[in-house]
């Protein structure tokens, strides 16, 4: 399923599927959009996995924002979730980048 961003700045919701407990421990990790290059094209945003409440109180809203960069409306681009302590990649989705504008002054 390929998904699609429209905006620079835009939020994306996370779920922590299982609580924090017993022998789930916490895990951090690093979540970011790069191109097939492996080239970064967001930021960085880190995401602890430490919550230990329902599942409602285990949802985790994360914000990125693209880089100034021409996006190729034909390419597909990756959201990767990487463990933060060994830098493997955990779970990768793809999506398109459909951005009617983007400001490429210097301002």
């Amino acid at each position: 399923m390929t998904r699609k961003i429209s905006n620079t700045i835009f939020s994306l919701d996370f779920m922590q599927i299982e609580a924090v407990s017993g022998k789930l421990v916490p895990a951090e990790y690093e979540i970011y959009f790069c191109d097939n290059k492996l080239n970064f094209v967001s930021n960085i945003q880190t995401m602890l996995a430490n919550k230990t409440g329902k599942p409602q109180e285990r949802a985790i809203k994360l914000r990125f924002t693209l880089k100034n960069i021409h996006f190729d409306e034909n390419a597909v681009y990756y959201l990767k979730i990487a463990d933060k302590e060994t830098s493997a990649i955990i779970e990768q989705m793809e999506f398109s980048v459909r951005v009617a504008f983007v400001n490429h002054s210097d301002f």
